[in-house]
């Protein structure tokens, strides 16, 4: 009946179950960087294969201007003659032009690499903005309510021996309670056997209490209530810790103390 290694199990399966969307939306960044990487070097790669192309150049050769002088001849001055002829000699000058080099207005024919930027900007946008949005964990299901059944207990007095009826009361919840598998049932069914001294069912019923709702402090209590009557001091110590560590409930921590002390009664 008492299976604390079960609780503690599902009590970490719960804690588990909580993180899941943090490590899935970092499992979605880690992939969405590796893409990013992996579509810059596929960039770098095909700009390292694009040749540049070179520069067209339209050389223009300029026409050989010859000069040609005729000597005047006279038949009077030979020796003028060899003289006009020596100069006319000197004045022939075959000039040929350089090449001329283009103008500063022809446009170099480079490569366009305005898809890169594209890229990286497709990329950056990418890693700060996941577009991979984490699942939200399953809304729970509102828990039933019944017109005649109580409300959750307060605290660790609340009982039902009272009551004139309470034989019939109490079947009447337990039957109720295997019927909705309400949270707040099982613990008022708990807090009946435990004033009962039926510790052993005090801590049945708010076993499954727990296994239906783990924030409820009550469910906790009860049965650590329970364990510490059945003898088992150390296991109900050890429950209330492993409640009060991930919740803040100053009942659970003030009867935690107590049972550490030994003043629990």
């Amino acid at each position: 009946m008492i299976n604390l290694h079960e609780l503690e199990a599902r009590h970490r399966r719960y804690k588990v179950k909580q993180r899941k969307p943090y490590y899935i939306a970092f499992l979605a960044l880690i992939l969405i960087l590796a893409l990013g990487a992996f579509l810059w070097s596929i960039a770098l790669h095909n700009k390292a294969k694009t040749p540049a192309q070179p520069l067209v150049e339209a050389p223009t050769v300029a026409p050989i201007e010859t000069l040609t002088v005729e000597p005047n001849v006279t038949a009077q001055a030979p020796l003028q003659e060899s003289a006009v002829q020596a100069s006319a000699i000197q004045e022939i000058l075959v000039e040929e032009k350089p090449l001329s080099t283009l103008p500063q207005s022809v446009a170099e024919l480079t490569p366009d690499f305005s898809f890169m930027r594209s890229i990286d900007t497709s990329a950056r946008d990418t890693s700060t903005h996941p577009s991979a949005t984490p699942t939200p964990p399953p809304a729970q299901k509102p828990k039933e309510s019944t017109p005649v059944a109580p409300t959750a207990p307060k605290s660790a007095n609340l009982s039902l021996s009272s009551t004139s009826n309470s034989s019939q009361t109490i079947t009447q919840l337990i039957a109720r309670f295997d019927s909705s598998k309400n949270a707040q049932l099982g613990v008022v069914i708990a807090h009946y056997y435990y004033d009962k001294k039926a510790y052993a069912k005090a801590y049945n019923y708010a076993f499954q209490a727990n296994a239906i709702d783990q924030n409820d402090p009550q469910s906790w209590m009860i049965a650590a209530q329970s364990l510490y009557m059945l003898n088992k001091k150390e296991e109900a110590i050890k429950l209330l810790r492993l409640f009060t560590r991930d919740h803040d409930a100053p009942q659970a921590k003030t009867l935690l103390t107590s049972m550490e002390k030994g003043t629990f009664k």
